[in-house]
């Protein structure tokens, strides 16, 4: 049903003053929560106090779970899932540090499935290119990554479901509260402008 301009004035007519002030009060609430939470922008050169903090706590953590070598392949991935270019990507955000407290408090299976997935990935980068997957160029990186995707590794049927996690992981490290040991310095949160 198509309202004239007549009835839309009167519909905005009809919204009480306790309505009115509902709806600007929760917008004010919206507007204010990044800065209630802490958030900054990105690129801005007032620093909020927790950064320095957090900046420590990503300087001096200490590997909970990962293996140096698993450590290795874990940053690779997420630095090509999230690739720095002109901005920070999930090397700068410190994404391997997310993965590795998350699988440090997880259950036995997600460990398992890292573990797993970990090994069979360096396995595979080594039959095919006699290097682990870290040390593979960005565009073989991208390759290797793209055929788990679409799931197109005959010889590792299960390729598919660890991108995927490893996908999801990288994603919450990078926009999650750095309480979690991701988002160092809260570049996920300054790339959206918070």
């Amino acid at each position: 049903m198509n309202e004239t301009p007549e009835e839309t004035d009167q519909d905005a007519r009809n919204i009480s003053r306790r309505g009115f002030v509902r709806i600007v009060r929760d917008s004010a609430v919206v507007l204010m929560l990044p800065q209630a939470l802490g958030c900054r922008r990105f690129g801005s050169d007032d620093k909020h106090p927790a950064v320095a903090t957090d900046e420590a706590t990503h300087a001096i953590y200490e590997l909970k779970f990962l293996t140096n070598e698993e450590t290795a392949t874990v940053d690779a991935v997420t630095a090509r899932i999230i690739p720095s270019d002109e901005r920070p990507g999930a090397r700068e955000g410190r994404v391997v540090h997310f993965i590795d407290h998350l699988l440090a408090t997880s259950n036995t299976i997600q460990q398992r499935l890292y573990r797993e997935g970990l090994q069979q990935l360096n396995r595979l980068c080594q039959s095919r290119f006699k290097v682990q997957f870290a040390n593979l160029s960005e565009a073989e990186q991208d390759k290797v990554l793209a055929q788990m995707e679409r799931r197109e590794i005959p010889e590792w049927r299960e390729a598919g479901d660890f991108f995927s996690t490893i996908r999801n992981h990288t994603i919450e490290g990078m926009f999650s509260d750095p309480k979690y040991h991701g988002n160092a310095g809260r570049v996920g949160w300054g790339l959206m402008g918070v």
